[in-house]
């Protein structure tokens, strides 16, 4: 079988089921990776644009692996503190629990509120599974997108790899329901040519 790239699973196009496991609770990073690897991929890499959950949970567990370091930690010391996010983070303290906004699902024509939050202050717990429960500010969103711009993050190749539309295995270009889809971000035209970049095109709500 084809190999499984980090580029496959940046661009939903891994061949994994959108979702590898649910929890309500807080799970370890063993048994997030031992969820993934047992669960059976719906095709070969490369084949089809798939959202998968389990390719960003999956992603995140590499960053840990590769830097020896917790997924939370190395967000702070990479994204959030180098681009002067102070009100961002994946722990939300029970302190600070009160200033989160309420996530919202589309259920039928209706939106609802999922009324949904977590804080946990355990290092053996993962909440920051690389596909949800980060938290941000308005204000903190808007810096992360200057200092991407800026080049504060990453270098411009790599981030022009981010907002270009990803292929499939067969040259075609990947395109979401929502427009294109580069890796990890959606892509969106303009009437007057210009792009707009979404951090994961995803509704709003929370879970």
């Amino acid at each position: 079988s084809d190999a499984m790239t980090i580029a496959h699973l940046l661009n939903h196009t891994s061949g994994l089921p959108p979702k590898a496991f649910h929890s309500t609770v807080p799970v370890s990073a063993g048994d997030i990776l031992k969820a993934i690897v047992q669960v059976e991929r719906l095709e070969e890499p490369g084949m089809h644009y798939r959202p998968s959950l389990a390719g960003m949970q999956l992603l995140a567990l590499l960053v840990q692996k590769i830097t020896k370091t917790p997924f939370e930690q190395y967000l702070k010391e990479h994204v959030f503190t180098p681009a002067g996010m102070m009100e961002s983070g994946i722990s939300v303290a029970q302190q600070n629990a009160d200033r989160m906004a309420d996530g919202m699902i589309r259920v039928g024509h209706e939106l609802r509120d999922t009324n949904w939050y977590a804080y946990n202050d355990d290092p053996n717990f993962i909440w920051g599974t690389g596909s949800s429960n980060v938290y941000a500010s308005l204000g903190d969103l808007h810096k992360f997108y200057q200092a991407l711009q800026a080049d504060k993050l990453l270098n411009q190749s790599s981030r022009e790899l981010l907002w270009r539309q990803g292929q499939l295995a067969g040259g075609e270009k990947i395109v979401a329901p929502t427009g294109s889809y580069g890796h990890g971000f959606a892509l969106y035209s303009c009437p007057d040519d210009h792009q707009i970049m979404c951090w994961t095109g995803h509704a709003g709500g929370l879970g």
